[in-house]
């Protein structure tokens, strides 16, 4: 990625974020209310699609990781105000963010047209998933949040990276051997 497409993602995905939540949690400091705050991370949070391997959103994948940890952060460090914290955890879904970048601003470069992405970028052998409607994922969201899920995401698959992602830690584990006091 180009440093000002690097900066964009940056931006948006984490202090963007990070500023709406502030702004947020003090109104609701100031009112003495409680609250709740939902955060948009990604299936990108919780690990790698095996079809996007290939597709250079390696640095969309860190800050969706970074917002993941945020989210985790605060719904510990908020409980004190009476503030619930959810993380949405999307995979596909039918919006327009691929052409986000129309708003990118000047000093970082201007409005970029959507990037295509050809059957190249796709990891061979990889099922792409389904995509479900934005409305799909709202009430995805909203069932969540109405059980006081900390992470909700819209795709079962999300299970398997977490799976995998596991195993990768149970194996390391038992290979260093690793006993305290050591």
């Amino acid at each position: 990625m180009e440093e000002n497409d690097m900066e964009w993602v940056l931006r948006v995905n984490l202090f963007g974020t990070l500023d709406t939540v502030r702004a947020y949690v003090e109104r609701v400091r100031e009112t003495k209310t409680s609250g709740y705050v939902m955060f948009t991370g990604s299936e990108n949070s919780i690990g790698l699609p095996p079809f996007l391997r290939r597709a250079g959103l390696g640095f969309y994948g860190m800050t969706k990781h970074a917002v993941l940890h945020m989210a985790d952060t605060l719904r510990h460090e908020l409980v004190v105000d009476d503030i619930g914290v959810s993380v949405l955890l999307p995979g596909r879904v039918a919006t327009e963010i691929g052409k986000s970048g129309r708003k990118r601003p000047d000093h970082l470069g201007g409005a970029a047209q959507p990037q295509r992405r050809d059957a190249s970028m796709i990891e061979p052998g990889a099922t792409i998933q389904p995509e479900i409607s934005a409305d799909a994922a709202a009430r995805i969201a909203l069932d969540g949040l109405r059980a006081g899920r900390f992470m909700i995401p819209t795709h079962s698959h999300l299970v398997e990276f977490a799976q995998a992602r596991l195993d990768e830690l149970i194996e390391a584990n038992r290979a260093t051997r690793f006993e305290p006091g050591t």
